[in-house]
């Protein structure tokens, strides 16, 4: 008890004026007779309101579409939308005109390389070429692929022995993708 009359001196020195409302009862108090005239009132402004307006109907995918599609026409939509193509066919168009001048370069530079070195570097570097473009590149060139290969002579039994030696080597995994 005492600490609360500790809290009301406290509270007196610091604001009067809260101590006084404090002090009052209730200071909202709602005015004679409201509440019972309330329900009188309320029925009274719902039989004088207008009548609500009808549910909006649902509207089909095709009007939602459409809706769609006009948000989508706005002026800064528009203008920025405009804004990214003209970047994007820029950027392409910038690239294309990089790679063309790099392209029309690369093609000096070759023009100047004999056969021999040619060969030399492709057979030296053999490993960084893909089948593929090795295989377009020899049909392209005319070469008759028996006449530059060497001749490896291996019997039946040398091959089923490299063969049942690379099948030990493999793990399970690569013999499943074999599969």
């Amino acid at each position: 008890m005492k600490k609360q009359d500790d809290l009301k001196k406290e509270l007196e020195e610091l604001s009067p004026l809260l101590s006084k409302l404090k002090a009052q009862d209730n200071p909202f108090k709602a005015p004679e007779g409201y509440f019972s005239s309330l329900p009188d009132e309320l029925m009274a402004r719902l039989r004088h309101a207008e009548q609500p307006l009808p549910a909006p109907v649902q509207s089909g995918w095709s009007t939602r579409l459409l809706e769609f599609l006009e948000s989508l026409i706005q002026p800064r939509l528009v203008v920025g939308f405009a804004t990214i193509a003209l970047l994007i066919v820029a950027g392409v168009l910038w690239l294309r005109q990089e790679s063309g001048n790099e392209v029309s370069e690369q093609l000096a530079l070759f023009s100047d390389l004999s056969a021999e070195e040619v060969n030399a570097y492709v057979t030296e570097n053999i490993d960084a070429f893909e089948e593929e473009e090795l295989m377009v590149a020899v049909e392209e060139s005319g070469i008759e692929v028996e006449n530059s290969l060497p001749a490896i002579d291996l019997d039946a039994q040398a091959i089923e022995e490299y063969m049942e030696d690379a099948i030990h080597e493999m793990d399970e995994e690569d013999l499943e993708s074999l599969f």
